[in-house]
């Protein structure tokens, strides 16, 4: 409530720079961090479990009347603040760290000033970059080879249709040699006729294997041209797994968290700090301020 009665409750104040350093990720980055650490009331021990990021500034002035606890032999004694600026160097090597957003697959990490939904934005554009950049070069790839059986089938159909003109063209040589075979035969010179019935025959036997000709360039031609199909088919297909394993929508994110480097911490203020505390419900001390 707004008129509970206030309670100082004794605290750690620790604020360091650290240094965030992960050549995988290319990352080297500084911070300035602040913490409040809370005694255990029951022992009055550090709980570096419970520490809790300090709010900026130096805070307000203590109310007039309010009440103040004890302060335990762990921050009452000057000698043992070398020894908690060693614990909350080991608080932030083991405890704190550093996450990032990140897809692992692409190789992408957000920076540290970055939020989820920017980062899920440049991984977005990076991506659709990178989809259109492997598709070219699947295109590429593909492309001499599709340009070989399209050629391969254009000389396959031109030779089907020299084939048919051929065949024609036998087939009215083959009419031509019989009905003039048939005419002399009526007119009374039957050698002249038996000749040219000879050549007939001959001409209808050269129509036959050109028939057969034509059948084999026509079966050729089709299996260019199915060849040529599945590989088109082969190409989308390619094409649609391209696209779906870079499509921003289906963007599964992963947490990369990164220690500071201890020997690189530089404790900057270390000392005690009174933390406001109103009652809770059941009568228990709660701090007034957000930490």
């Amino acid at each position: 409530a707004a008129d509970a009665p206030v309670t100082y409750r004794p605290a750690l104040f620790a604020s360091a720079r650290i240094h965030f350093l992960d050549m995988k990720h290319k990352l080297d980055v500084w911070q300035n961090v602040r913490h409040l650490v809370m005694t255990d009331s029951s022992r009055g021990k550090l709980t570096w479990t419970e520490a809790r990021p300090a709010p900026a500034g130096e805070g307000p002035d203590p109310l007039p009347g309010a009440g103040h606890e004890n302060v335990p032999a762990d921050l009452a004694d000057p000698k043992r603040y070398r020894q908690h600026e060693k614990g909350y160097k080991v608080f932030l090597s083991e405890m704190f760290t550093l996450e990032l957003a990140s897809l692992p697959e692409h190789k992408l990490v957000a920076s540290p000033d970055e939020s989820e939904g920017d980062f899920r934005i440049r991984a977005g554009q990076l991506l659709r970059e990178k989809r259109d950049e492997e598709i070219e070069k699947m295109r590429r790839k593909y492309a001499a080879k599709i340009n070989t059986l399209a050629e391969r089938e254009r000389r396959a159909a031109a030779k089907v249709e020299n084939e048919k003109a051929q065949l024609s063209r036998s087939r009215m040589g083959t009419m031509i040699s019989f009905g003039t075979a048939a005419l002399s035969v009526l007119l009374g010179r039957r050698a002249g006729g038996l000749g040219r019935a000879a050549t007939g025959i001959g001409s209808m036997t050269r129509s036959s294997k050109e028939k057969l000709d034509i059948e084999q360039a026509a079966q050729t031609l089709e299996t260019l041209r199915k060849q040529r199909e599945e590989l088109e088919a082969e190409v989308e297909t390619e094409i649609a797994r391209v696209t779906q394993g870079f499509d921003p929508a289906h963007l599964v994110l992963s947490t990369v968290r990164i220690a500071p480097r201890r020997a690189d911490t530089a404790i900057q203020q270390i000392g005690l700090a009174w933390i406001p505390c109103t009652p809770d419900s059941l009568g228990a001390l709660r701090p007034a301020i957000e930490i």
